[in-house]
């Protein structure tokens, strides 16, 4: 399994506010951007987990370039 992790002063919720310092409504859909850097690390750390993981992105790839 992979994890991604980020700070949390990068989540914000539907307003563009910041959740810091407040409790979470219910239901609520907050938002991470996710960099290019972001996607590159990602990309990278399935590439090191298994050759399938590895095979899988390099097929997505693929299918982007093509």
């Amino acid at each position: 399994m992979i994890y991604f992790c980020s700070y949390i002063e990068n989540v914000y919720d539907v307003s563009g506010e910041s959740i810091i310092g407040r409790a979470a409504n219910t239901n609520e859909i907050v938002y991470l951007p996710i960099t290019k850097e972001d996607l590159i690390a990602i990309a990278e750390s399935f590439i090191l987990a298994s050759e399938d993981h590895a095979w899988d992105i390099k097929q997505i790839l693929n299918s982007l370039i093509s």
